[in-house]
């Protein structure tokens, strides 16, 4: 019997004596076999704290991630659910996991211009500076998104003005590409007295 063969045998064994086989829980993450992660991920998704919350006192995990990889930290950001956030956040989310784009939870909240949801992210030690696959941070999405609050709140926790993308754009040419002249005095401001 082939190495292959016996990785699947065995376990199939196992599950018919009723014993179960125990993965290691970040395997179970990436797999999305953590029990009950469907139900976090599931309630994040539909804005929930209350089905969140269930998922997780079932056992499912605050880092599990949807089936485009994304992180459900993420996905609660996105769907601006301030309560689901917080929920994950003091259950052990992981504030810096990105999806495979890159994105993190701190790069959705930036681009929906949800100040209090940036600020929550960097209370709890979001890296202001983290690029996604495009090379943009969240200060260039709230900058493109026009979000002086969360602008502010970004640049008041060190996030680096002039780091372009990869286009080569930086947070103040997004400002003034989507004429947001609030956002880009800001920027500007702020680079002017670096």
């Amino acid at each position: 019997m082939s190495v292959v063969s016996r990785r699947r045998v065995v376990p199939a064994i196992l599950a018919a004596l009723g014993l179960m086989v125990v993965t290691p829980a970040a395997a179970q993450i990436k797999m999305g076999s953590y029990p009950n992660s469907k139900a976090v991920i599931d309630g994040a998704k539909a804005g929930s704290a209350g089905a969140v919350h269930a998922g997780l006192l079932a056992g499912g995990s605050p880092n599990a991630r949807d089936s485009n990889d994304k992180p459900v930290l993420a996905i609660a950001a996105d769907t601006r659910d301030s309560a689901t956030l917080a929920l994950l956040l003091e259950s052990g989310a992981n504030v810096n996991l990105a999806g495979s784009d890159g994105r993190t939870a701190l790069h959705e909240a930036a681009q929906r211009g949800d100040a209090d949801a940036v600020a929550l992210l960097l209370r709890h030690g979001a890296d202001t500076n983290v690029m996604d696959r495009e090379g943009r941070t969240p200060l260039s999405l709230a900058a493109e998104a026009g979000s002086v609050p969360s602008i502010k709140a970004l640049l008041d926790a060190k996030a680096d003005p002039t780091r372009a993308d990869y286009s080569g754009r930086e947070p103040l040419d997004w400002a003034n590409d989507m004429h947001h002249n609030a956002a880009a005095q800001l920027l500007a401001s702020h680079e002017d007295a670096q």
